[in-house]
């Protein structure tokens, strides 16, 4: 079925339909690149020069929402081809005048080499790369910031750092400033953070946005363009980008929960994770971003590490379990109030008496954590955050 087509149908499309499109098939002019396979199978998906054009443009505003000029330098910690970021990274820096001397993280010796080390003001990229260049970097007579002394900011091309994550990055490169750029291969820029202390800025002028609403019957009927919201909804995020010329992405189910958040200056984003990692009781859906924020206003950067598993209590009854390590105490009811005040979905929630089903438990290791029930394999909410923290 044809793009149009499915459009017309109102059926979402997935990153199913991406793989069984794209996998055996032939893309004429056009340079197909990889997703990064963190939700499966690496999925193929089809640019033409236009689509890069089109990118490149997308990518200068990106960087000018995020205040790079042509003062700025960047240090491009894209993924290398087959996969898109670092092209993308690069062709928005030339099309914004920004500086830029590699074309991603396979190759930024050449920075060092060509002593151009001490012009970079900006680190872009995944988080995991730029923390595992700054280990690299460090020796016992040095650090990242002896060999990049002037960098004054870093953009995560994540979404939903941690406060300590932030704390972190700063600490590593000496930045003054954390940002935020969510994107994939889809789509490249779909929204940015200026700043951490605010929501997204979906690119609107470059993608159709849609949310399928936490509570909605799951079909397209139940799609609501964002801009058309008059108050704070919760559900799965769908975008749209119908001019492409390689291949169209027409409501395509992107698999990530957000908010959406109406403002005098347009709707704004929360990134709530992803669908596959949400806990769902009946029509109730529970985001992992939402565990994030309640457990950050309950315990500050107080525990160490965290881990939410769907299992089973006394009476086999569902339920999720908030395991968290550290020197704390066990506050689960101020952390029920706190998930209750963060979710959309609050009178639902305590119409249903779920609430009552979450609980916070203190364990020393959740390496050793016994769970609930040796019958009951309990499935993990998310993945333990440990991304930059060790036992």
């Amino acid at each position: 079925m044809d793009g149009e087509q499915r459009f017309r149908d109102h059926q979402l499309m997935t990153p199913s339909d991406l793989e069984d499109d794209t996998a055996d098939a032939t893309f004429d002019r056009s340079v197909v690149f990889e997703t990064s396979g963190t939700t499966g199978e690496a999925k193929r998906v089809p640019y033409t020069s236009r689509d890069l054009v089109r990118q490149a443009l997308l990518g200068e505003d990106a960087y000018e929402l995020l205040g790079l000029t042509d003062d700025d330098a960047i240090l491009n910690l894209g993924a290398p081809e087959p996969h898109i970021s670092g092209l993308l990274l690069e062709i928005a820096a030339m099309e914004a005048g920004v500086s830029t001397y590699n074309r991603s993280l396979a190759d930024y010796e050449r920075v060092i080499e060509a002593g151009h080390a001490e012009e970079i003001t900006v680190v872009i990229g995944q988080p995991l790369f730029v923390r595992s260049l700054a280990d690299e970097l460090t020796t016992e007579e040095r650090s990242a910031m002896d060999v990049f002394p002037n960098v004054e900011k870093v953009i995560s091309t994540g979404a939903n750092l941690l406060p300590r994550v932030e704390d972190e990055l700063r600490r590593l490169w000496g930045a003054d400033t954390i940002q935020e750029a969510y994107a994939s291969t889809e789509f490249g820029c779909i929204a940015v953070r200026p700043n951490m202390d605010d929501r997204y800025i979906p690119m609107t002028d470059y993608h159709e946005f849609e949310l399928l609403p936490r509570n909605g019957d799951g079909g397209a009927e139940s799609l609501v363009n964002i801009e058309d919201l008059e108050e704070p909804t919760t559900g799965s995020l769908v975008i749209s980008t119908r001019d492409r010329e390689a291949y169209s992405f027409d409501r395509y189910e992107i698999g990530d929960g957000a908010r959406v958040v109406p403002t005098d200056d347009g709707p704004r984003l929360e990134i709530l994770g992803r669908t596959d990692d949400a806990v769902q009781f009946g029509a109730i859906v529970l985001y992992e971003g939402e565990v994030v924020s309640a457990l950050e206003a309950t315990y500050g950067e107080e525990i160490q590490n965290w881990r939410a598993v769907v299992d089973v209590n006394d009476v086999g009854e569902p339920g999720v379990t908030v395991y968290v390590t550290g020197d704390v105490e066990n506050r689960s009811e101020q952390f029920r109030d706190a998930l209750v005040e963060q979710s959309s979905a609050v009178s639902t929630v305590d119409d249903f008496g779920i609430i009552d089903h979450i609980d916070v438990s203190v364990v020393d290791s959740l390496a050793d954590c016994e769970w609930a029930d040796d019958d009951f394999e309990p499935r993990p909410l998310s993945a333990a955050k440990t991304l930059f923290r060790e036992e």
